[in-house]
């Protein structure tokens, strides 16, 4: 983390660090807002070794003793897995649980919808976020500046602050997931009477913009990519100095 520490005193970053972040008013503990910092169990649907509950029994009088077995995940044990419904556990006869690995880790938002979809009298606030995750000391120094300048698409770096994360992070976007509201708890400041924490209006148009390019939307902001790119080419000309 030293080059990225040495990176930020010499050149700074495309805004600076105390403009990254912000504290939100109080309600947000409960009533989360897009842009804000909220910590989240977060799975990892990328793993190849997903086991799922296979159903031993159940008695649909004792719902709440229903039996099951994990076992690794196919196809084909998933298509026989039929069952009649289990209310006590609210599956569906065409529904499994299936078991991943996953993290409670801080996460930013990036939208909030509230679905009608499932139940018309009950709508589900659900939050798309993008989780977060801290440098570690594998991750070879070109390859943290080449996130610094947004050149990893599915990057967004975020610095550590006394007011803000406790390390330096990436937004990762190839992770993101929809999250129920009950699955969130708020990102506090303890510098700020633990007020929850954003991120900055400036760093999450830096944000977006980004993830547009990572999701190949064209977005018409061309001062966001003249910063972007005069930030890009002194990171370059900090690379070769080193």
């Amino acid at each position: 983390m030293d080059i990225i520490d040495k990176c930020i005193d010499e050149i700074g970053l495309p805004i600076p660090i105390k403009q990254y972040y912000q504290c939100l008013e109080f309600k947000a503990r409960t009533d989360f807002e897009v842009g804000q910092i909220v910590y989240a169990i977060i799975s990892y649907p990328t793993q190849k070794d997903i086991k799922m509950l296979n159903v031993v029994s159940y008695d649909p009088t004792q719902a709440e003793k229903a039996k099951y077995e994990i076992v690794d995940f196919n196809f084909k044990k998933f298509s026989n897995s039929s069952h009649r419904p289990i209310h006590g556990d609210n599956l569906e006869h065409d529904e499994i649980y299936v078991l991943q690995k996953g993290k409670m880790r801080p996460c930013v938002i990036l939208n909030k919808v509230q679905s009608i979809f499932d139940n018309s009298l009950y709508p589900e606030n659900i939050y798309l976020c993008a989780p977060i995750f801290s440098f570690k000391e594998k991750h070879e120094d070109k390859y943290m500046l080449d996130i610094l300048k947004f050149s990893i698409e599915d990057c967004f770096f975020l610095p550590k602050d006394t007011k803000g994360l406790k390390n330096h992070s990436v937004v990762r976007f190839s992770r993101i997931l929809p999250l129920h509201f009950k699955n969130l708890e708020p990102y506090s400041c303890l510098l700020e009477r633990k007020k929850p924490l954003a991120l900055s209006d400036e760093a999450f148009n830096l944000l977006v913009y980004h993830l547009s390019n990572y999701l190949s939307v064209s977005r018409k902001t061309d001062e966001i990519a003249l910063i972007i790119k005069e930030y890009a080419d002194l990171i370059d000309y900090f690379s070769e100095e080193q």
